[in-house]
């Protein structure tokens, strides 16, 4: 299966960009990707060199290939197609909302309100992205994850002893970590308060 490519992009724009790679013999094969948001805002310029991860797909009889800048995002939308009720089309919308790492984080710290704002999803799909695939990707677990998400829950626990209500609680503490990332607990703590006063 086709995994990456490597070639000059000679056409982009929102969710779609066109990438040439150029044969020995001087031929050539322009081949174009269909891509997320989060891929558009992070290409480099027309006529430089590029390099995007593909996931080729059948969709409706056509063969589609979908293309992104991280490895990650090529294998959460591998994961999130496979999903009841979550298409190509749905899947390359969820990573248009958000990066790879936006949305793993929305799902392990259960953010319906977050998963939900992004268009086609809705309250009832985002509770079901969440049930299925919560804690099921272990492809996805990092060590840093993993200490940022403790850092998370650990900050929220602290807020809550202290007469916050959960959801205020959780709200502030992902407003601090999304702002600056790498705080130790204690600082989270220290700055979601001062938020919140």
């Amino acid at each position: 299966m086709l995994y990456s490519i490597k070639g000059k992009l000679i056409a982009k724009k929102p969710f779609a960009c066109v990438i040439r790679l150029t044969m020995q013999d001087g031929s050539y094969l322009d081949l174009e990707l269909t891509i997320p948001l989060s891929t558009y805002e992070k290409l480099r310029g027309e006529g430089e060199e590029e390099k995007l991860f593909v996931f080729p797909a059948m969709v409706k009889g056509d063969l589609v290939f979908y293309g992104f800048k991280s490895e990650e995002d090529r294998l959460l939308f591998s994961r999130l197609i496979k999903l009841i009720g979550i298409g190509p089309s749905l899947a390359l919308r969820l990573l248009s909302g958000m990066n790879a790492e936006e949305l793993l984080a929305a799902i392990s710290g259960e953010d319906i309100r977050a998963l939900a704002s992004i268009k086609g999803v809705g309250k009832k799909r985002a509770e079901r992205l969440i049930f299925e695939l919560k804690g099921k990707l272990p492809e996805f677990e990092t060590e840093e994850r993993k200490e940022r998400e403790n850092v998370e829950k650990q900050a929220v626990d602290a807020l809550v002893a202290l007469g916050l209500k959960p959801k205020e609680a959780e709200a502030a503490v992902k407003k601090v970590i999304s702002a600056t990332s790498n705080l130790p607990v204690e600082e989270v703590i220290k700055q979601a308060l001062s938020q919140i006063k």
